[in-house]
């Protein structure tokens, strides 16, 4: 028997979206066609083709910071898609390193022994 929510999560859960980062990563975690769709949208890409989906990917570093990417995603010809969701006012310039400190590790992934 699955135990009774207690209120104050309930009405939580009930108003999350897209738009929040746990509806975002339960909303694509696993979701070929729906991910697929949104990377091929913001993009302009109709050739991307993805194979495969997974919220809260860990990438692990023995020299710096380890991240964990919101969407990541696989295309059939290689690519590497790393989707977050980002909603808060102010200063943009912790996501800007962010991002670039993702990139960084999805560049050095793909790279292989000794490349």
């Amino acid at each position: 028997m699955i135990p009774p929510i207690p209120e104050q999560y309930r009405k939580r859960i009930e108003e999350l979206t897209l738009a929040d980062d746990i509806g975002f990563m339960r909303g694509f975690d696993g979701s070929i066609e729906g991910t697929e769709h949104l990377v091929r949208t913001l993009t302009g890409r109709d050739d991307i083709t993805v194979i495969s989906v997974q919220a809260q990917k860990h990438l692990s570093s023995i020299y710096s910071h380890s991240v964990i990417l919101g969407i990541y995603a696989e295309g059939k010809n290689g690519e590497q898609i790393d989707m977050e969701m980002q909603r808060f006012p102010g200063d943009s310039g912790g996501l800007c390193s962010r991002m670039g400190r993702y990139m960084a590790f999805l560049q050095l992934a793909a790279l292989g022994k000794g490349e």
